[in-house]
């Protein structure tokens, strides 16, 4: 499994940047890909980010899966 994310952006008017994470997939490989977007909530106390622990607002999606055979 390969995962990456982004550092933690402001959720302010500011535009940001195009990301681009890269991951390592294995040539010829016959595994399913999955693609998943997450989006992740923080509250910055004190100079020090905190995850906010209820998910309410958290976000998880299936985006793509790719190689995948129903049998």
């Amino acid at each position: 499994m390969d995962a990456q994310e982004s550092a933690v952006l402001p959720l302010d008017s500011t535009q940001t940047a195009a990301l681009t994470l890269v991951n390592e997939v294995t040539a010829n490989s016959t595994h399913p890909l999955f693609l998943v977007l997450g989006i992740e909530f923080y509250q910055n106390v004190n100079g020090v980010d905190y995850p906010l622990k209820n998910g309410t607002f958290n976000a998880l999606s299936l985006v793509q899966v790719s190689g995948y055979a129903i049998l």
